[in-house]
């Protein structure tokens, strides 16, 4: 269980924590962690978008079923089954190695699996559909107390199963600082000392957002009259 903060950094702020971190950074400790590298995501959703809706509303105990794989968006190498569940402020994540698989041709993920555990199982069942791509290109730093910042720029999204270009969304940046619980005070510190006022962010719902929206809202707005 950990903690992951995500927050929303225009260019100009982007700048002010570049320059934060050469100089008050230092302070904490931060230092490079691992190379640069691009990360790709392909989200799963239920066909009534169930874990864009938890998201939305904030529920504390929710959870969203990916695969990642690292290095160029088209050729899926050594893809990770995750599930990421969030209990409240803190989270955690369960992974599965998987088979490879061509990216524009996306095969029912159960097919995917050596083998399955409950868990595994019961979340194949509940978001089984495709939903959306992204992709980014990610920085990595660290301090000895445990505490790590990364931070993800050039985000791109898209549609499964389509021969699409990836939608460009300007020019911003997320930044992502993660820690385990007792480690909150000197995260606490951390987050009091950056340059700007962070905006909350989630790049799995802005890109659904972007992709569905319509669908969604519908979707959404049904879901409300039933329960009325």
């Amino acid at each position: 269980m950990r903690y992951e903060r995500k927050f929303r950094l225009d260019a100009e702020s982007l700048h002010s924590f570049y320059f934060w971190l050469k100089k008050s950074g230092t302070r904490y400790g931060f230092k490079r962690a691992y190379e640069d590298r691009s990360i790709n995501n392909l989200y799963f959703e239920s066909k009534n978008f169930t874990a864009f809706d938890d998201n939305v509303e904030g529920y504390s105990d929710r959870s969203k079923l990916r695969i990642r794989w690292y290095g160029e968006s088209s050729n899926v190498n050594k893809p990770k089954l995750e599930i990421k569940t969030k209990k409240n402020a803190q989270g955690y994540k369960t992974y599965c190695a998987i088979k490879s698989f061509d990216i524009n041709n996306i095969p029912k993920i159960e097919n995917l699996l050596s083998n399955e555990d409950k868990d595994i199982r019961y979340h194949l069942y509940q978001y089984s559909v495709p939903a959306v791509i992204n992709s980014y290109d990610r920085q990595y730093y660290s301090n000895s107390q445990g505490v790590r910042i990364t931070v993800d720029t050039n985000i791109r999204y898209k549609k499964p199963n389509k021969f699409n270009n990836f939608l460009l969304r300007g020019s911003y940046a997320i930044l992502e600082i993660k820690y385990e619980s007792n480690d909150y005070n000197i995260a606490s510190d951390i987050l009091s000392s950056l340059p700007n006022a962070l905006e909350k962010n989630s790049k799995y719902v802005v890109g659904l957002s972007s992709m569905y929206h319509k669908m969604i809202v519908w979707t959404y707005l049904i879901n409300i009259l039933i329960f009325i």
